[in-house]
Protein backbone atom coordinates (compact mmCIF):
# COMPACT_ATOMS: atom_id res chain seq x y z
CA UNK A 1 0.00 0.00 0.00
CA UNK A 2 2.74 2.60 1.04
CA UNK A 3 3.76 2.38 -2.83
CA UNK A 4 0.51 3.15 -4.31
CA UNK A 5 1.03 7.00 -4.59
CA UNK A 6 4.16 6.71 -5.85
CA UNK A 7 2.48 4.44 -8.57
CA UNK A 8 -0.57 6.45 -9.01
CA UNK A 9 2.18 9.62 -9.58
CA UNK A 10 3.85 8.13 -11.66
CA UNK A 11 1.37 7.23 -14.41
CA UNK A 12 0.02 10.75 -14.26
CA UNK A 13 3.01 11.63 -14.81
CA UNK A 14 3.49 9.10 -18.33
CA UNK A 15 -0.26 9.59 -19.15
CA UNK A 16 0.65 14.23 -19.14
CA UNK A 17 3.67 13.34 -20.91
CA UNK A 18 2.14 10.80 -23.42
CA UNK A 19 -0.67 13.37 -24.62
CA UNK A 20 1.72 16.28 -24.48
CA UNK A 21 3.55 14.29 -26.67
CA UNK A 22 0.46 13.38 -29.10
CA UNK A 23 -1.29 16.93 -29.11
CA UNK A 24 2.56 18.62 -30.35
CA UNK A 25 2.96 15.76 -33.21
CA UNK A 26 3.23 17.78 -36.39
CA UNK A 27 0.56 15.27 -38.31
CA UNK A 28 -2.11 14.72 -35.88
CA UNK A 29 -5.27 15.05 -37.37
CA UNK A 30 -7.79 16.64 -35.24
CA UNK A 31 -10.36 13.50 -35.51
CA UNK A 32 -7.98 10.68 -34.00
CA UNK A 33 -8.76 9.80 -30.26
CA UNK A 34 -6.46 9.09 -28.20
CA UNK A 35 -7.05 6.69 -24.69
CA UNK A 36 -6.03 4.76 -22.66
CA UNK A 37 -6.99 0.91 -23.21
CA UNK A 38 -7.56 -1.13 -19.83
CA UNK A 39 -6.34 -4.69 -19.61
CA UNK A 40 -5.51 -7.24 -17.20
CA UNK A 41 -2.01 -6.72 -17.43
CA UNK A 42 -2.57 -2.85 -17.13
CA UNK A 43 -3.39 -0.31 -19.23
CA UNK A 44 -1.78 0.92 -22.83
CA UNK A 45 -2.32 4.01 -25.19
CA UNK A 46 -4.74 3.50 -27.99
CA UNK A 47 -4.85 6.10 -30.77
CA UNK A 48 -7.89 5.49 -33.02
CA UNK A 49 -8.08 7.99 -36.76
CA UNK A 50 -11.12 8.98 -38.38
CA UNK A 51 -14.38 10.28 -38.01
CA UNK A 52 -18.05 9.19 -37.45
CA UNK A 53 -19.40 6.86 -39.89
CA UNK A 54 -16.22 5.08 -41.01
CA UNK A 55 -15.56 1.43 -40.16
CA UNK A 56 -13.11 0.71 -37.58
CA UNK A 57 -9.65 0.48 -39.11
CA UNK A 58 -6.39 -1.71 -38.69
CA UNK A 59 -4.39 -1.22 -35.71
CA UNK A 60 -0.83 -1.64 -35.23
CA UNK A 61 0.90 -2.77 -32.07
CA UNK A 62 4.53 -1.00 -31.02
CA UNK A 63 6.93 -3.41 -29.41
CA UNK A 64 9.84 -1.75 -27.67
CA UNK A 65 13.07 -2.12 -27.25
CA UNK A 66 14.82 -3.82 -24.17
CA UNK A 67 15.17 -0.52 -21.96
CA UNK A 68 10.83 0.02 -22.62
CA UNK A 69 8.86 2.62 -24.36
CA UNK A 70 10.28 5.63 -25.58
CA UNK A 71 9.70 8.44 -28.24
CA UNK A 72 11.42 6.47 -30.83
CA UNK A 73 7.61 4.92 -32.12
CA UNK A 74 6.37 8.26 -32.45
CA UNK A 75 7.41 9.32 -35.67
CA UNK A 76 6.63 5.95 -37.14
CA UNK A 77 2.90 5.84 -35.41
CA UNK A 78 2.06 9.93 -36.42
CA UNK A 79 2.56 8.67 -40.06
CA UNK A 80 0.06 5.30 -39.45
CA UNK A 81 -2.55 7.83 -37.43
CA UNK A 82 -2.85 9.95 -40.35
CA UNK A 83 -2.96 7.51 -43.36
CA UNK A 84 -5.69 5.69 -41.11
CA UNK A 85 -4.33 2.99 -38.98
CA UNK A 86 -4.60 3.15 -35.23
CA UNK A 87 -1.96 2.35 -32.76
CA UNK A 88 -1.36 0.53 -29.51
CA UNK A 89 1.47 1.69 -27.27
CA UNK A 90 2.86 0.13 -24.74
CA UNK A 91 3.43 3.26 -21.48
CA UNK A 92 6.84 3.47 -20.12
CA UNK A 93 8.10 1.01 -17.96
CA UNK A 94 7.96 0.52 -13.97
CA UNK A 95 11.42 1.65 -12.10
CA UNK A 96 13.37 -1.85 -13.56
CA UNK A 97 13.49 -0.54 -17.20
CA UNK A 98 12.14 -4.11 -18.93
CA UNK A 99 10.13 -4.15 -22.10
CA UNK A 100 6.52 -5.54 -21.95
CA UNK A 101 6.27 -8.99 -21.32
CA UNK A 102 4.32 -11.93 -23.12
CA UNK A 103 2.14 -12.06 -20.79
CA UNK A 104 0.96 -8.51 -20.49
CA UNK A 105 1.12 -8.99 -24.56
CA UNK A 106 -1.15 -11.52 -24.72
CA UNK A 107 -3.26 -9.13 -21.95
CA UNK A 108 -3.49 -6.16 -24.54
CA UNK A 109 -3.97 -8.42 -27.89
CA UNK A 110 -7.22 -9.94 -25.86
CA UNK A 111 -8.49 -6.61 -24.92
CA UNK A 112 -7.91 -5.59 -28.68
CA UNK A 113 -10.20 -8.34 -29.53
CA UNK A 114 -12.54 -6.96 -27.99
CA UNK A 115 -12.37 -3.35 -28.75
CA UNK A 116 -15.00 -2.20 -31.14
CA UNK A 117 -13.53 1.08 -32.31
CA UNK A 118 -10.65 -1.36 -34.37
CA UNK A 119 -10.83 -4.24 -36.67
CA UNK A 120 -8.32 -6.85 -34.66
CA UNK A 121 -8.33 -9.24 -37.56
CA UNK A 122 -6.42 -6.45 -39.69
CA UNK A 123 -3.21 -6.43 -37.13
CA UNK A 124 0.10 -5.48 -37.59
CA UNK A 125 3.54 -4.82 -35.74
CA UNK A 126 6.50 -2.42 -35.48
CA UNK A 127 9.03 -3.76 -33.33
CA UNK A 128 12.44 -2.04 -32.64
CA UNK A 129 15.78 -3.82 -31.38
CA UNK A 130 15.08 -6.59 -28.85
CA UNK A 131 11.35 -6.89 -29.60
CA UNK A 132 11.82 -8.04 -33.48
CA UNK A 133 12.83 -11.53 -32.12
CA UNK A 134 10.24 -11.72 -29.63
CA UNK A 135 8.15 -10.87 -32.83
CA UNK A 136 8.95 -13.64 -34.20
CA UNK A 137 8.94 -16.03 -31.76
CA UNK A 138 5.11 -14.43 -29.97
CA UNK A 139 2.81 -17.50 -31.59
CA UNK A 140 -0.25 -14.88 -31.18
CA UNK A 141 1.85 -12.46 -33.61
CA UNK A 142 2.71 -15.36 -36.19
CA UNK A 143 0.48 -14.28 -38.91
CA UNK A 144 0.54 -10.34 -38.55
CA UNK A 145 2.98 -8.09 -41.24
CA UNK A 146 5.47 -7.25 -39.01
CA UNK A 147 8.59 -4.23 -39.76
CA UNK A 148 11.85 -5.00 -37.76
CA UNK A 149 13.85 -2.16 -37.18
CA UNK A 150 17.69 -3.28 -36.46
CA UNK A 151 16.61 -6.55 -34.44
CA UNK A 152 19.96 -8.26 -34.54
CA UNK A 153 19.76 -10.39 -37.01
CA UNK A 154 22.63 -13.14 -36.04
CA UNK A 155 20.33 -13.83 -33.57
CA UNK A 156 17.04 -13.98 -34.56
CA UNK A 157 14.99 -16.91 -35.26
CA UNK A 158 14.13 -18.13 -39.00
CA UNK A 159 11.17 -16.19 -40.96
CA UNK A 160 7.91 -18.17 -41.14
CA UNK A 161 7.31 -18.87 -44.63
CA UNK A 162 5.18 -16.10 -46.15
CA UNK A 163 4.81 -13.86 -43.81
CA UNK A 164 5.29 -10.01 -44.56
CA UNK A 165 8.30 -8.53 -42.89
CA UNK A 166 10.25 -5.72 -43.32
CA UNK A 167 13.54 -5.59 -42.17
CA UNK A 168 15.62 -1.92 -41.55
CA UNK A 169 19.03 -1.64 -40.23
CA UNK A 170 22.08 0.26 -40.50
CA UNK A 171 25.46 -0.32 -42.44
CA UNK A 172 27.54 0.49 -39.42
CA UNK A 173 25.35 -1.25 -36.42
CA UNK A 174 28.15 -2.96 -34.41
CA UNK A 175 25.24 -5.14 -32.52
CA UNK A 176 23.87 -5.86 -36.09
CA UNK A 177 26.16 -6.69 -38.93
CA UNK A 178 25.02 -5.95 -42.42
CA UNK A 179 26.11 -9.23 -43.91
CA UNK A 180 23.90 -11.16 -41.23
CA UNK A 181 20.88 -9.20 -42.32
CA UNK A 182 21.14 -9.97 -45.68
CA UNK A 183 22.08 -13.81 -45.10
CA UNK A 184 18.97 -13.69 -43.20
CA UNK A 185 16.79 -12.27 -45.59
CA UNK A 186 18.07 -14.26 -48.26
CA UNK A 187 16.82 -17.51 -46.30
CA UNK A 188 13.77 -16.21 -45.66
CA UNK A 189 12.43 -15.95 -49.17
CA UNK A 190 10.56 -13.36 -51.13
CA UNK A 191 7.99 -12.05 -48.73
CA UNK A 192 11.31 -10.33 -46.65
CA UNK A 193 12.11 -6.78 -47.79
CA UNK A 194 15.10 -5.65 -46.22
CA UNK A 195 16.35 -2.01 -46.97
CA UNK A 196 20.49 -1.75 -45.39
CA UNK A 197 21.04 2.30 -44.42
CA UNK A 198 24.80 2.32 -45.53
CA UNK A 199 25.86 5.29 -43.28
CA UNK A 200 23.31 4.65 -40.14
CA UNK A 201 24.36 3.40 -36.32
CA UNK A 202 21.75 0.85 -34.19
CA UNK A 203 18.99 3.12 -33.45
CA UNK A 204 19.51 5.66 -35.51
CA UNK A 205 15.83 6.84 -33.88
CA UNK A 206 16.86 7.28 -30.63
CA UNK A 207 16.10 11.29 -29.56
CA UNK A 208 15.37 11.09 -26.30
CA UNK A 209 15.95 14.06 -24.17
CA UNK A 210 19.66 15.24 -24.26
CA UNK A 211 20.99 12.99 -27.03
CA UNK A 212 18.76 14.58 -29.47
CA UNK A 213 20.99 14.48 -33.00
CA UNK A 214 23.94 13.11 -30.74
CA UNK A 215 25.00 9.70 -29.29
CA UNK A 216 23.49 7.28 -26.98
CA UNK A 217 24.21 3.85 -25.56
CA UNK A 218 21.50 1.61 -25.68
CA UNK A 219 21.36 -2.27 -25.45
CA UNK A 220 22.55 -4.88 -28.15
CA UNK A 221 19.87 -6.61 -29.51
CA UNK A 222 20.00 -10.37 -28.14
CA UNK A 223 23.31 -9.79 -26.02
CA UNK A 224 22.42 -9.45 -22.23
CA UNK A 225 24.81 -7.13 -20.64
CA UNK A 226 26.12 -5.14 -23.61
CA UNK A 227 25.72 -1.99 -25.50
CA UNK A 228 25.98 -0.39 -28.19
CA UNK A 229 26.66 3.28 -29.53
CA UNK A 230 23.64 4.78 -31.61
CA UNK A 231 23.86 8.06 -33.67
CA UNK A 232 20.51 10.09 -34.10
CA UNK A 233 19.79 10.59 -37.46
CA UNK A 234 16.42 12.76 -38.13
CA UNK A 235 17.02 12.02 -42.04
CA UNK A 236 17.55 7.93 -41.52
CA UNK A 237 14.46 8.13 -39.44
CA UNK A 238 12.08 9.70 -41.19
CA UNK A 239 12.77 7.35 -44.41
CA UNK A 240 12.48 4.62 -42.30
CA UNK A 241 8.66 6.06 -40.34
CA UNK A 242 7.78 6.37 -44.41
CA UNK A 243 9.01 2.97 -45.36
CA UNK A 244 7.23 1.35 -42.00
CA UNK A 245 4.22 3.04 -43.05
CA UNK A 246 4.25 2.42 -46.79
CA UNK A 247 4.95 -1.57 -45.73
CA UNK A 248 2.47 -1.73 -43.64
CA UNK A 249 -1.02 0.14 -45.12
CA UNK A 250 -0.34 -2.56 -47.81
CA UNK A 251 -0.11 -5.47 -46.05
CA UNK A 252 -2.98 -4.48 -44.02
CA UNK A 253 -5.08 -3.44 -47.27
CA UNK A 254 -4.01 -7.21 -48.60
CA UNK A 255 -4.98 -9.08 -45.42
CA UNK A 256 -8.53 -7.05 -46.00
CA UNK A 257 -8.80 -7.93 -49.46
CA UNK A 258 -7.90 -11.62 -48.26
CA UNK A 259 -11.09 -11.72 -46.30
Amino acid sequence: MDGEPARLSRLGRVAAATFLALAAAPVASAEERASFLSTSAGPVLLVVPGGAGQRPPPVVLALPDAPGADRRGRLYLDLLNAGGVATVEFLPAGDDGSAAPADALSAVLSALAAEGRVDALRFGVVAWGAAGRATLEEPALADAPAALLYPGCARLPPAPDGRPLLLLHGGVDRADAPAACARWAAAAGPSVRRHEYIHATHGWDFSDGPWSNGLALLPSPGEAGRRVWARADPDTAADAARRVADFLFTALDSANAAR
